[in-house]
């Protein structure tokens, strides 16, 4: 039986051939550590309802009680912040999404998959947009695409919003063929992971600048921007619960191989 494959009620299932073991003699030890999804799943949630609270504890603070900054604590939790706790958590899901996809498309780069060059793009995508949350290159975008929409405030205040969404929705086509080959619970979540992040990072966006411009930066703005920053979280979370699904169902085991070259002897 060819160990690459396992047969079940469906017919064979190959597994993703992600790394493999050169032959020779072992030196060392196995280190094995067993990855839950669930439980990963369980404590990322977690992390992002601790966020939440205490973006809403933070503001509270700051505009009931008239605590500006609570010795800084206000600030380090800001879900709308930058250099923060809750921008180095999402930086950090991002991450963890890019280096699970990354893992699918070198499995499926070396089993000459038809779509891996989808998934290495998705790789790529993910990547850059876990640089863009370190970074925030996108409000790079703001100043310029005001000039060329000519608009000041509104709807379009984070004027970013307008080359975002044009991105995204090629990107969306682009990747139709792709989420129609998926299993149908894998293109589900995507969908509603991108339907979610999308949707706050864009949508949300939109109505915060409208709000900023035509009110205030006041407790209501201040929960507009959780909102935002919650479901972007979210979206991610699911993301990355869907391709850990995905990497799972085809790949049981993962290794790691470190090698050292032997020593060259010294010249004669």
């Amino acid at each position: 039986m060819d160990p690459s494959s396992v047969q079940t009620r469906h017919g064979p299932v190959s597994h993703l051939p992600i790394t493999s073991r050169a032959p020779g003699p072992a030196v060392g030890g196995v280190l094995t550590i067993p990855i839950s999804r669930q439980r990963i799943r369980l404590i990322l949630a977690l992390g992002i309802a601790f966020l939440a609270v205490m973006h809403v504890l933070g503001i509270t603070a700051r505009h009931v009680l008239n605590r500006a900054s609570l010795y800084g604590i206000i600030d380090r939790f800001h879900l709308d912040g930058e250099a923060n706790v809750p921008a180095l958590y999402a930086t950090l899901l991002l991450l963890g999404c890019t280096t699970v996809v990354g893992l699918i498309a070198a499995g499926k780069r070396a089993n000459r998959d038809p779509f891996a060059r989808h998934w290495v793009g998705l790789t790529l995508i993910l990547l850059f947009m876990t640089a863009d949350e370190a970074a925030q290159f996108h409000e790079l975008l703001t100043r310029p695409m005001r000039e060329v929409i000519d608009s000041a405030g509104g709807w379009l205040r984070y004027a970013w919003v307008v080359p975002g969404a044009a991105l995204s929705l090629l990107v969306g086509l682009a990747y139709l063929r792709f989420l129609l080959h998926l299993p149908s619970a894998t293109a589900r979540r995507f969908v509603v992971s991108g339907v979610l992040f999308l949707g706050s990072a864009i949508g949300m966006e939109m109505v915060s600048g409208w709000y900023m411009t035509n009110r205030d930066n006041d407790f209501v703005y201040f929960l507009l921007a959780r909102i935002e920053e919650v479901l972007e979280k979210i979206g991610v979370l699911i993301a990355l619960d869907a391709a850990l699904a995905y990497l799972a169902a085809n790949v049981s085991v993962i290794r790691l191989s470190f090698s050292c070259s032997a020593p060259h002897s010294p010249p004669v």
